[in-house]
């Protein structure tokens, strides 16, 4: 793997994490617990999170599988992180100096940790949701983007 490939993945993997979860924690700090605030977790965050890959899929049509799969990698990598950094305004003590350890320690088990992390914020529905559109980003092609990825091959395979 060439270098400048290993650090387009580095960027969809952060994009991924820091577009889902820079907008759940700033929602979560400013929405008051109520049916909005919901919604917001549930669609606005993971509609956000989409157009990032869509914007990053045109901006990088050689890699239009590598993308989304990247960028839900880093959704799921870095939701423990995300959730606790959300919950400090509301009180959370995850990242306190006597809790750090423990974190750490879940944050190893990042798929389960994120679930259920998730399931308390209130943002499960958002994650679920963000993980089938990525996947569904990852699988379906577009025609307008496929035919510029051609292009590049082929104009790689001149040089």
């Amino acid at each position: 793997m060439e270098l400048s490939t290993a650090r387009h993945y580095g960027l969809f993997f952060l994009s991924g994490g820091c577009a889902y979860w820079t907008l759940d924690a700033v929602t979560q700090l400013l929405s008051n617990y109520h049916r909005l605030w919901i919604a917001l977790l549930t669609l606005a965050v993971p509609a956000c999170t989409v157009g990032v890959c869509l914007f990053l899929r045109r901006r990088f049509p050689q890699h239009l599988r590598a993308v989304p799969l990247w960028m839900l990698l880093g959704v799921w990598v870095l939701g423990p992180l995300g959730i606790a950094v959300g919950m400090i305004p509301l009180g959370g003590t995850f990242l306190t100096a006597e809790h750090v350890r423990e974190f750490l320690a879940l944050w190893l088990w990042f798929p389960l940790a994120t679930l259920i992390l998730s399931t308390y914020s209130g943002s499960l529905g958002g994650v679920l949701l963000v993980t089938v559109a990525l996947l569904a980003c990852a699988v379906i092609r577009s025609p307008r983007l496929a035919g510029a990825s051609n292009n590049c091959w082929r104009s790689r395979d001149a040089m």
